[in-house]
C-alpha cells in the first residue's frame, strides 16, 4: 500500500500563495527580490513546482514579506484499533465484555450425559 506524501499538497498551497504575489511584476525585478531567475519566476506563475523544494517556497514567501505557519494535527493511526496500553474510550465495553444488549450464554443445567 503506498504511503501518503503530504509534500506535493503543501507545495501546491504555497505555490498558490506565491503566484498572485509575483504576477504583475517584471520577472527580473521580482527575481532579484526573492533570489531567483526569470525562468523560475515563469515556473512559479504557471504553477510548475516540481523543481522547487518546500524549503525554497517558504523562503520565497518570507522574502515577499509573508509569514508561513506550520500546523501539526495528530490523527489516529488505526481507526479500528486502539493503541497498545491505551485505556478504552469512556463508555466503551472492556475487552471480552459482552456487547450492550447481548444475552448471556445459557448455562448447562443438570448433569452431563455421556
Amino acid at each position: 500500500m503506498p504511503r501518503h506524501d503530504p509534500i506535493p499538497e503543501l507545495k501546491r498551497q504555497l505555490g498558490a500563495e506565491i503566484a498572485p504575489l509575483v504576477t504583475g511584476w517584471n520577472s527580473d525585478d521580482i527575481g532579484a527580490i526573492i533570489g531567483t531567475d526569470r525562468a523560475r519566476i515563469s515556473e512559479l506563475r504557471r504553477g510548475k513546482l516540481d523543481r522547487f523544494s518546500l524549503e525554497t517556497l517558504i523562503r520565497f514567501l518570507d522574502r515577499l514579506r509573508c509569514t508561513v505557519e506550520l500546523r501539526v494535527t495528530p490523527r489516529p493511526l488505526f481507526a479500528h484499533r486502539p493503541a497498545r496500553g491505551a485505556a478504552p474510550a469512556v463508555g466503551a465495553p472492556a475487552v471480552g465484555a459482552p456487547a450492550v444488549g447481548a444475552r448471556p450464554a445459557p448455562r448447562a443445567q443438570g448433569r452431563d450425559v455421556t
